[in-house]
């Protein structure tokens, strides 16, 4: 699914920091209580939307996860965090995105850890994450180079790289 990009001030933490210290906030609990919820006043608001996805092969991401099959990062070299099977969580990042006319193919592909999966879609720095990422792949399948060059070429040139990478996080 994709979405509206967030504008560029946009600072998540902003709501939560909000200038409390932890003791105004231990304070502010006990000073007022949160009230019970009133069930049933509130009805959830309905939005009717059209969007574009992009389908992609789950065999692709399997196989760069394997690629990466000593749990690493293929970004930052850090293990994924380890899950519950006693495995490395890692996530299959489309290097080029489907919205920028990048392939769903195993050369455009990395396995990365979920924080630099963020970093990649909504860090100040994507578009040096995406080439520091081409470069890896390039490692692996050199004969792509040219390829992975042209597409970031013409996502930059696009003038909207910013906002398809953004908006790519959901596809």
């Amino acid at each position: 699914m994709g979405g509206i990009p967030q504008p560029a001030d946009f600072d998540p933490q902003a709501s939560y920091v909000a200038g409390l210290s932890t003791n105004d906030v231990s304070s502010q609990d006990q000073d007022n209580p949160t009230p019970e919820p009133n069930v049933g006043e509130k009805k959830a608001e309905k939005q009717t939307s059209l969007t574009t996805t992009y389908t992609r092969d789950p065999e692709i991401a399997r196989k760069a996860k394997l690629r990466a099959s000593d749990g690493r990062c293929e970004l930052c070299g850090e293990l994924g965090f380890e899950t519950a099977q006693g495995c490395y969580y890692l996530e299959a990042h489309q290097v080029i995105p489907r919205n920028c006319d990048g392939p769903d193919e195993i050369w455009n592909v990395a396995a990365i850890c979920a924080n630099d999966h963020k970093c990649a879609h909504f860090g100040n720095d994507r578009k040096n994450v995406r080439d520091r990422l081409i470069k890896k792949l390039v490692q692996h399948y050199p004969n792509v180079a040219d390829r992975l060059a042209e597409l970031a070429a013409k996502m930059d040139g696009s003038g909207d790289t910013d906002e398809k990478l953004e908006m790519s996080a959901d596809t």
